[in-house]
């Protein structure tokens, strides 16, 4: 296919395309299954170059089932039985998407393409080889067509690689979040081949007190955040525990899970020990509470006490965060980081 084609009002099924040089004499063969279409076939063929074209036509029955059914599938009467990941006539296309590393193997003959997808898991991209070595030293041309939420034709496309000779075609797409990858493969020569996708999963950093999986911390029990830095105390029962509140940091407290516990409520006890309305207490079921993210809070500005309850119906795991209220400290104080508002909590049921 030249630079110069600018034919764009078409459509097919089934297409061969060639413009190498030293090609003169070669067979071309198009795939037309009767089960998946009951009218009639048109054939067109088209000089992408200002040289005259001979060309000869002719069609005969298929034997067997065209293109061994891509390897996957099996031939019965002439026609192909998909195994349960792939569909299409020839069981060109794969219907899970590609996993993070694993070859899936095929095959291909000449106009026959195979077709796949996959969903990038992390913002760094992801890259995608494919390889179809031929037997016996034959120079072959592997394709690799990409495109971004639809699957490419052999016009339509966002990127494509492949260079005559040579078997192997690799393409590394940029990051494309909540989108999908949709590609084919061709060779202009039949043979076997193996594509692998990797996905590029982000690299955690460090975990400090977790696992990197897919890019994202997994933290362990007890310990929170993006890098599993912030622990998270114990709230007992009618305990007190005494901390100090920081502007711009977190204490964290972790209420316990009472699977048995008849309790409708659970409430969160804070006294400040030596100022009044410097801190703040806020709960929240959905991860790490936050100035502007939780359940309930407690911003009273003018006592020393604060208290929260909360639905214990569910038995939910609950975060309880304490944080000295920015509001109330001057820009002097607010930069010292030696300057703290002590406190008490506990937490009861009700």
């Amino acid at each position: 296919l030249g630079p110069t084609w600018e034919h764009t009002t078409f459509h097919w099924r089934w297409a061969e395309l060639q413009n190498q040089p030293g090609s003169n004499g070669r067979n071309f063969m198009i795939p037309l299954t009767l089960r998946s279409h009951s009218g009639p076939w048109f054939v067109g063929v088209y000089a992408a170059g200002s040289n005259p074209v001979h060309a000869v036509l002719s069609i005969r029955d298929a034997t067997t089932c065209i293109n061994h059914c891509s390897f996957h599938g099996t031939c019965s009467a002439n026609h192909c039985v998909c195994q349960s990941n792939y569909t299409g006539d020839v069981c060109e296309t794969m219907v899970p998407e590609l996993a993070n590393g694993q070859p899936v193997t095929g095959h291909l003959s000449g106009s026959i393409g195979n077709y796949f997808h996959a969903t990038p898991y992390s913002t760094n991209g992801l890259g995608v080889s494919f390889s179809c070595p031929q037997p016996g030293g034959r120079l072959v041309h592997s394709q690799l067509y990409a495109r971004i939420d639809s699957p490419p034709t052999l016009t339509a496309f966002d990127y494509y690689t492949g260079a005559p000779g040579n078997s192997n075609a690799t393409l590394d797409l940029p990051a494309s979040p909540g989108h999908t990858w949709y590609f084919a493969a061709y060779a202009d020569s039949p043979g076997n081949y193996t594509m692998v996708a990797v996905l590029d999963p982000a690299t955690c950093g460090a975990c400090i007190n977790g696992v990197c999986v897919n890019g994202l911390c997994q933290c362990n029990p007890g310990y929170y955040g993006t890098d599993c830095s912030l622990q998270a105390k114990l709230l007992v029962s009618r305990v007190n525990q005494t901390g100090t509140a920081y502007v711009d940091q977190w204490d964290l407290y972790e209420l316990p899970i009472h699977p048995n516990s008849t309790a409708p409520f659970v409430s969160v006890i804070l006294l400040e020990t030596a100022s009044e309305g410097l801190v703040w207490l806020f709960a929240s079921r959905k991860g790490l509470p936050t100035l502007t993210s939780f359940d309930v809070a407690d911003r009273e500005g003018n006592t020393q006490h604060h208290h929260i309850s909360l639905d214990n119906s569910n038995n939910d795991r609950i975060l309880v965060g304490v944080t000295a209220s920015p509001p109330h400290l001057s820009r002097q104080q607010q930069q010292r980081q030696d300057f703290g508002r002590c406190y008490c909590i506990t937490t009861t049921s009700l």
